[in-house]
């Protein structure tokens, strides 16, 4: 405890009395502002590392090592805008252009030109029909058989490149020939007739005589036939 102060007495200077000091013999506190330590930066940087330090303990159960699970991210189910489909109703409807009708094109199949030939000329066809075939002449000549031996759509005849006149019964063509065409064209026509025939050369051909032999001659396809006398 402090002790009392002396009592007063006379001041034998006569100066005035010095001040009495406080109950309390301890200095005046200082003025000097200190900082506050939960507002310093040094302060902030430790509470934040000890808060740190707490929640790192506390999420792993008090273990030295905090095991750190991660959570499965939460599915997002959104309306997603449908994307429309390749037959979608937008579509651009397909555009029908009626075609213009094809004017029918006739084809008219050109009609063969038979020519008439020179002696000469015919006998080249009669040496070598092969290198004449498929073209189309005007021959005549006189039917020598067309019986049950060659058949109602062939018949032989001789032939030649003009028409000749038959006299008393008797015409000379020159050349042996085979002549077929179509049982209904060739229908009316008998041994002896005299005709004029639009034919095509097929080629040559090879048959065996009565007498035993075998012989080739033209073969020609009759595309028409008239006739003009008989020597029967």
């Amino acid at each position: 405890m402090s002790q009392p102060p002396p009592p007063a007495g006379p001041n034998p200077a006569g100066n005035p009395p010095p001040p009495a000091l406080p109950t309390n013999s301890q200095p005046a506190p200082s003025t000097v502002k200190r900082p506050n330590p939960l507002t310093s930066k040094p302060a902030i940087g430790i509470g934040s590392f000890v808060i740190g330090i707490a929640l790192g303990a506390g999420l792993g159960g008090g273990s030295g090592t905090a095991d750190v699970t991660t959570q499965p991210p939460t599915a997002m189910t959104s309306a997603a805008t449908p994307t429309p489909s390749a037959t979608s109703a937008l579509t651009t409807p397909a555009t029908t252009t009626a075609a213009s009708p094809t004017p029918a094109v006739a084809t008219a199949t050109a009609k063969p030109n038979y020519k008439t030939l020179s002696s000469r000329q015919f006998k080249l066809i009669a040496k070598d029909p092969d290198a004449h075939a498929g073209k189309t002449y005007v021959i005549y000549g006189e039917i020598t058989q067309f019986d049950s031996a060659t058949g109602t759509d062939a018949f032989r005849a001789d032939t030649g490149p003009k028409k000749l006149r038959i006299s008393y019964g008797f015409v000379n063509y020159p050349q042996n020939s085979i002549l077929t065409g179509s049982e209904a064209r060739l229908k009316k026509l008998v041994e002896g007739d005299c005709f004029r025939a639009k034919v095509t050369v097929v080629g040559s051909y090879s048959y065996d005589t009565q007498i035993g032999g075998n012989t080739t001659v033209p073969l020609f396809r009759v595309d028409a036939i008239s006739v003009y006398g008989s020597t029967s």
